[in-house]
C-alpha cells in the first residue's frame, strides 16, 4: 500500500473512533453525573463544609483527609454563595467539574502520547482515562484528585525526562519552561500531598529524578512546593495555635477506623496481593521460563510475549464474566496484574527498540511513581488492596502506547509484519480490547452504592429533589434511606442540637451546620471508642444533645450498643427509652 494510502487509512480509523468514542463517553458521562450517590463521596462533602463552617483543621476536625478538603471547599464556598447555604443540587456541580477536570486531562494525555498527526492508540488510552475513576466517584474527593495529580505530574515529567546525553548550550526559552515545569510539577505534588500526607516519599523521589535531569527545576519544584506548604500553616495560624493543632496530630493519623499496627497492615495487604497476583505472577514465571529454553537466541522474542498478552487477556475475561452479579472495584485487580506484567517488560526483558533509551527510562520512573503513590494509599486506607489499584492507570495507558509503537508502529496495523511481531502484534491488540470493554463496561452499566450493593443501570431508579444530592437518581433503597434522613433531620433535630450520628453518612452531615456536628471525625467508616471520648474532652462544647442510630450501619444494635466506652457514655446522657423512629434511622435525645 503506498505511503498516502496507508495516511488515508490510519485517519479514517482515527475519525471512526473518535466518534465512537465519543458516544460511549457520553452515555458514560450521563450515568456518572446522574446516578447513584455514595459515603465516601459524602464523606468528602462533610469536610469541605466544615471547614467554610468554622472548624479548624486538626482541631475540631479529625479526619484523616481532612486537608484535602483545602482544594474543593472553594468550589463548594462558590456554589452556596449563588445557590444558597442549603446547597441544592451541590454535588452534581461537583461531578460535573470533576468531569471538566478529567476531560483536560485527557486531552493532555492524548497531546503526549500521539506522536504523529493522528494516533488511534493515544486516542484509545485518552477515552479509557476519561471513562475511568479509581473509585467510581467523579466529585473532586481526596482519592480522585491524587489520581489526577499523578496524571498531571507524570505528564510534566515526561519532557524532563528526556536525556540524548549530548550537553549543549540551554536557551533562554528552555531556561523559562523548566521553571514553569518545576512550578507546575510542585503545584501537583502539593495536591498530592494534600491528599494523602505520606505522599511525602513520593516528593523525595520526584526531587531526586529532577535534580538528575535540571537543578533548576528541582529547586523551584521544591520552592513551589515549600511556599504552598508555609501559606497553609500561615492561615492555620491565624485560626488557632500551631502547637496544639500539630499536637493533634496523632487523632488524625491514628484514627481508629485506621488504626493497625505496620505488621497488621503489611500482612493483611499482602495477603491481597497475593491472591490479586498469583495466577498472573505464575503465568510470567511459565511463559519466561519456556522463553529461555525454547528461544536462546532471542529470535522468538515477540512470539513468547503475544502468547502472554493473550493468556493475560483471558484471565481478565474470566475475572470479570458476568457484569450483573459484579461490583465496581471487581475490576481494579486487573490493572495490579497488568502492572506486573509491565514491570517484567521493563525490568527484565524490554525489547530491542527501546532498550534503555528515553521512553524506557521514563516509563520505569512512571511504574516507581505509581508504586509508591499505591504504598501512600494503602498506608492511608482501611479497605482492601483492592481498592487502590486503579492508581496505575495512567502508567499503565502510557505503557501500552509504548508497546504498540514497538509491535505495530502502524498504530495497530499488523499487517506486513514478520510472524514473530505479527504474533506479539495480535497478542497486545487483543489485551487492550479487553481492558477497554471492561472499562466501558465499569463505566456504562455498573453503579456505586452504599454498602457496595451489587448494582447496575437497568434497576429501578427515583429522582431526588432535596438537598445537596438533588437531581440525582438513586436506587430504591439508596431512596429511601435519603428520604428518612431527611424527615429525621427535618422532624427530629432542632437547630439548637449538637448531634452524634451512628451510621455510615449519606449525605446527613451535609444537612447540618459545623457547629452541631458532635464529632471530630466525619469519615464514612466510623468508629465509637476512647477517641470519641477524648474529643469531648478536648471541646466540651461539643458533647451531643442528640444521637441519631442508623438502622443501615449495624445490624445488630444490641451487642453495638453494649461495647465499651461507648455504652456507658450512652446510657449516662441518652433517654433511649423515648426515640423518635424515621425509617430506619431512631433519634434519642440526651436528659433534660
Amino acid at each position: 500500500m503506498s505511503e498516502s494510502g496507508s495516511g488515508k487509512k490510519t485517519a479514517y480509523l482515527w475519525y471512526v473512533l473518535l466518534v465512537l468514542l465519543t458516544i460511549l463517553s457520553l452515555a458514560g458521562a450521563y450515568k456518572t453525573l446522574f446516578f447513584s450517590a455514595d459515603i465516601d463521596e459524602a464523606y468528602a462533602l462533610s469536610q469541605a463544609q466544615r471547614l467554610l463552617g468554622g472548624d479548624r483543621l486538626l482541631l475540631e476536625m479529625w479526619e484523616p483527609h481532612q486537608f484535602s478538603a483545602l482544594l474543593y471547599a472553594p468550589l463548594v464556598w462558590v456554589f452556596e454563595l449563588i445557590a444558597g447555604p442549603e446547597g441544592k443540587g451541590l454535588v452534581l456541580m461537583l461531578r460535573g467539574t470533576g468531569l471538566v477536570i478529567q476531560a483536560a486531562l485527557a486531552i493532555l494525555l492524548y497531546r503526549s502520547l500521539a506522536k504523529e498527526k493522528r494516533s488511534c492508540s493515544a486516542l484509545l488510552s485518552a477515552f479509557l482515562y476519561f471513562n475511568f475513576t479509581p473509585k467510581h466517584i467523579q466529585s473532586p474527593e481526596f482519592c480522585g484528585m491524587f489520581f489526577w495529580a499523578l496524571t498531571a505530574l507524570l505528564l510534566l515529567l515526561r519532557p524532563s525526562s528526556v536525556d540524548d546525553g549530548e550537553k549543549r548550550e540551554e536557551k533562554p526559552d528552555e531556561k523559562k519552561a523548566g521553571v514553569l515545569y518545576g512550578i507546575l510539577t510542585g503545584l501537583c505534588m502539593s495536591v498530592m500531598v494534600l491528599c494523602y500526607p505520606t505522599a511525602l516519599m513520593v516528593f523525595i523521589c520526584v526531587f531526586f529524578l529532577l535534580w538528575k535531569k535540571d537543578r533548576k527545576q528541582a529547586l523551584t519544584f521544591v520552592a513551589t512546593c515549600g511556599v504552598l506548604a508555609v501559606c497553609v500553616l500561615a492561615w492555620m495560624a491565624t485560626r488557632g495555635s500551631l502547637a496544639t493543632a500539630f499536637s493533634n496530630l496523632p487523632n488524625m493519623l491514628g484514627d481508629s477506623s485506621h488504626k493497625q499496627s505496620l505488621w497488621e497492615t503489611l500482612i493483611w495487604h499482602g495477603s491481597n496481593l497475593f491472591a490479586m497476583l498469583r495466577i498472573p505472577a505464575a503465568l510470567l514465571v511459565i511463559s519466561l521460563s519456556g522463553k529461555a529454553v525454547l528461544d536462546k537466541d532471542g529470535s522468538k522474542k515477540g512470539l513468547f510475549w503475544g502468547v502472554t498478552y493473550l493468556c493475560f487477556g483471558l484471565i481478565m475475561i474470566k475475572q470479570f464474566h458476568g457484569i450483573s452479579g459484579k461490583v465496581y472495584y471487581d475490576f481494579l485487580p486487573v490493572l495490579a496484574q497488568l502492572s506486573l506484567l509491565a514491570a517484567v517488560w521493563l525490568f527484565v526483558f524490554g525489547h530491542e527498540n527501546v532498550k534503555d533509551g528515553e521512553e524506557r527510562r521514563y516509563l520505569k520512573q512512571a511504574w516507581i511513581l505509581s508504586l509508591l503513590c499505591l504504598i501512600c494509599m494503602m498506608s492511608l486506607s482501611n479497605l482492601p488492596a483492592d481498592y487502590s489499584m486503579g492508581i496505575w492507570l495512567p502508567f499503565l495507558l502510557m505503557f501500552f502506547c509504548s508497546a504498540a509503537s514497538e509491535f505495530a508502529p502502524a498504530d495497530f496495523s499488523i499487517k506486513g509484519k514478520a510472524m514473530d511481531k505479527r504474533v506479539a502484534g495480535a497478542g497486545l491488540l487483543f489485551l487492550v480490547l479487553v481492558l477497554s470493554l471492561q472499562i466501558f463496561a465499569v463505566r456504562l452499566f455498573l453503579v456505586r452504592f452504599s454498602g457496595n450493593q451489587r448494582r447496575n443501570i437497568f434497576e429501578e431508579y427515583y429522582q431526588v429533589n432535596h438537598g445537596p444530592i438533588a437531581g440525582i437518581r438513586l436506587g430504591g433503597d439508596d431512596w429511601q434511606h435519603y428520604d428518612d434522613i431527611l424527615h429525621a433531620y427535618v422532624e427530629g433535630i432542632s437547630e439548637e442540637d449538637k448531634v452524634l450520628y451512628v451510621g455510615a453518612s449519606l449525605y446527613f452531615y451535609s444537612l447540618l451546620r459545623s457547629d452541631q456536628i458532635a464529632t471530630g471525625n466525619t469519615i464514612s467508616t466510623p468508629v465509637y471508642d476512647e477517641q470519641l471520648l477524648e474529643y469531648y474532652r478536648q471541646f466540651p462544647e461539643r458533647l451531643p444533645t442528640a444521637l441519631v442510630l442508623d438502622g443501615g450501619y449495624v445490624a445488630d444494635y444490641a451487642s453495638f450498643m453494649d461495647k465499651e466506652p461507648f455504652a456507658s457514655f450512652v446510657s449516662e446522657h441518652f433517654d433511649m427509652e423515648n426515640g423518635q423512629t424515621f425509617g430506619s434511622l431512631v433519634v434519642y435525645h440526651a436528659y433534660r
